[in-house]
């Protein structure tokens, strides 16, 4: 359970929860591999460090730039989910209530 909406056994939560991560890997990879993006420089940064911090010490600000706007692709690709989810949740309370 990931915030209090369950993960184990949810195929709408699970396509976005496989998929969504290697997108963005290969969107990322892609743009080092043409020069958009320039190569990580290895440094191991703390594992509570924010993203767009981690992404300065990493390189460049256009990691970090780069991490800013993954933030809002990987935000917009869970929201249909979720909404999706909840709109089932929502119409199986609702036939719950008029039994």
């Amino acid at each position: 359970m990931a915030y209090g909406v369950p993960l184990v056994m949810n195929f709408t939560l699970a396509i976005p929860y496989i998929f969504i991560n290697g997108i963005m890997l290969g969107i990322a990879w892609y743009l080092t591999v043409i020069g958009v993006l320039p190569r990580v420089a290895g440094v191991s940064t703390p594992a509570g460090m924010p993203i767009i911090i981690s992404g300065f010490m990493q390189g460049s600000w256009k990691i970090a730039a780069f991490q800013f706007i993954g933030l809002f692709a990987r935000f917009a690709g869970w929201y249909f989910f979720f909404k999706t989810a909840d709109l089932v949740a929502c119409r199986e309370e609702n036939q719950t209530d008029t039994i």
